[in-house]
Parts: C-alpha cells; structure tokens; sequence
C-alpha cells in the first residue's frame, strides 16, 4: 500500500506540471452550535506574562530607597502627632482660663434661656405701654359718656318735673316725699351744673372774639405760659424756700389766696345771674303753657330740690326723735 501512494504522488506533478501541496482541512468544528473562537492580544501578539523579578545585583538601590520613604513617613507622623498635642495644651489652657474668668461662660443653655427672657420682657413692656395708652384712651371715653348721660338724665328730670307741675291742681293738696338717696342724687346734680356754668361762664370770658384789646394775651402770656417762666405742673413740689425768702413766699401765698377768693366769688355771682336767668326762663314757659293757673301753685324749681316740695317721712321722724 505505501508502494502504491508514493508512485501516486510522484506521479501526480507529472500529470499536472504543479504541486496543490498539502489539501488537507483539519478542523474541531463539530455539527450544530459550537462556541465562539478565544480574540488574541492587540495586533495578533500573545498576552505578556508577569514580570520577572529584577537581578539581585539592583536589588540593594530599590530597598534604601524604601527605607528612605518609610522614615520621612514615620517623621511627619510624629511631628502630626505632637503639634496636635500642643494644640490640646493650649485649648485645655484657654478652657481653664475661661472658666476662672466666668463659672458660666460655657453654659450655653442659660444663656439662651436669658436672652429668651430679656427678649420677652422687652415684647412685654411694649405690650403694657400699648395698653396703657388704650386704657387712658378708653378713659377719657368713658368720661365723656358719662358726662353726656348725666346731661341727659337733668334733662329727663326736667321734663318730669314740668309735667308734674301741669298737675299740681290735681294733686297740690297731697303730701310729698322725697328720700335721702334722690335728695343726694339732686345736689350732686346740682352741684355739676354750677361747675357746667362756672366752666362755660370762664369760656366766654376767655373768648377772643369778644376782647377789644391785647390784654388777655399778655396776662395769659406772663401768668400761664410755661415759656415766660410759669409752672406747667402745680402738683409737682415745689423747693423748700430759703431762710430769707420765707416771708415772700407767705405773702405770695397769701396773695394767691386772696385771688382764688375773689375769683370763686365771681364764680357765684355768674351762677347767680345764670341762675335767674334760667328761672325767668321757666316761670315764663310755666305761663305760656298754663296761664289759668294760679300763681301760689307755680313753685320756682330750686337747683336743691329740682322744684319739689321736700317733706320728711313720718318714720325718720319718729327715729330721730328716739334717738335723741
């Protein structure tokens, strides 16, 4: 058989006149699927493989070297190590000195509950100066209401009293009585309405329109006025006077008194004359309104007693009498 192919094979290039050399395919591929093929390195190359180790003739350079690294490591270290324990010092001293100087200057809690504090107080105090000025708003309110409900209280009792004056000749012949709460209730009535009238006197007094001179203006400019030298506040005290200023001060005061005097006695007069005028004034309506009526039942309306006949109880009477 090996006799047999060489004489094919030498045959053959002399058949054709060339070789087709090795047509031989070998290959691992099997039927059905089959995995991919393993890539080779960049360029077709095989992957290197570690390094050898270096000859130990160079051997000795790397590991000073090493060394050298590891002892400049080891230094800075060190020298970490002892400036953060000066600086631990130093903190631990200034702690210490702190501490001496103030007991609570690292209470940070107190301290913010005290700046809590101060911070209310002040919101505090703001809240009662705002109600303080609402209070003596409110006042001076209340004041005026109160006033103008006495006002109309007088008018409502004068407007009874001359309806009952219209009846007196149906009940002139009947007795009255009056208590003490209503009798006081008349004279403080009575004793507002001269204050009215003295005030309202001292106003038209005081009218500028009415003056024909520059006399008002310079007594008010040197008796009143705080810019001439007068006292703006009376209730403040005034200073103790010295010894040789003892008998001026007497006699201002006496002076002063002497003013007030005459001055309260031009105020009666005024209330006087007002008083007059308000009696004509009513007898004359009483007239108009009943001119059948007697005379004798027309009693003037006194500011005591509001033109009521004023008789006593029988039994306070009776209890005075006891008691005595």
């Amino acid at each position: 058989g090996c006799a047999r192919a060489t004489a094919t094979t030498r045959r053959s290039p002399q058949m054709s006149g060339y070789s087709l050399g090795d047509t031989s395919v070998k290959t691992t591929l099997k039927y059905g699927l089959n995995p991919a093929a393993k890539k080779k390195g960049p360029q077709g190359k095989a992957k290197k493989g570690p390094l050898k180790p270096a000859l130990a003739a160079f051997a000795e350079d790397s590991d000073d070297d090493d060394a050298k690294d590891e002892r400049e490591r080891a230094n800075a270290e060190i020298m970490r190590q002892q400036q953060a324990a000066r600086s631990a010092q130093k903190a631990a001293e200034l702690h210490k000195q702190a501490l001496e100087a103030d007991a609570a200057i690292f209470d940070y809690d107190g301290h913010f509950d005290g700046f809590q504090d101060s911070r209310k107080q002040k919101l505090k105090a703001a809240d009662d100066e705002r109600v303080e000025r609402k209070s003596r708003y409110i006042d001076q309110l209340v004041a005026k209401q109160k006033e103008r409900e006495r006002e109309q209280d007088i008018i409502y009792e004068r407007r009874l009293l001359k309806e009952r004056e219209k009846e007196d000749h149906l009940y002139g012949d009947k007795e009255k009585f009056v208590t003490a709460t209503y009798r006081k209730k008349l004279e403080e009535d009575r004793k507002w309405l001269e204050e009215e009238k003295i005030a309202d006197a001292r106003e038209a007094a005081d009218d500028v329109a009415k003056k024909g001179d520059l006399s008002g203006f310079y007594h008010n400019l040197m008796s009143r006025n705080a810019a001439a030298g007068a006292v703006a506040d009376k209730s403040r005290a005034a200073p103790e006077p010295a010894a040789g200023e003892e008998e001026p001060a007497k006699r201002r005061e006496e002076e002063e008194r002497e003013r007030e005097a005459e001055e309260g006695a031009r105020r009666r007069a005024a209330y006087e004359r007002l008083r007059e005028l308000d009696e004509k004034e009513e007898a004359e309506a009483l007239r108009r309104a009943d001119p059948a009526e007697p005379e004798k039942r027309r009693k003037p309306s006194g500011p005591s007693d509001g033109g009521l006949e004023i008789r006593r109880h029988p039994a306070e009477v009776e209890d005075e009498k006891e008691e005595a």
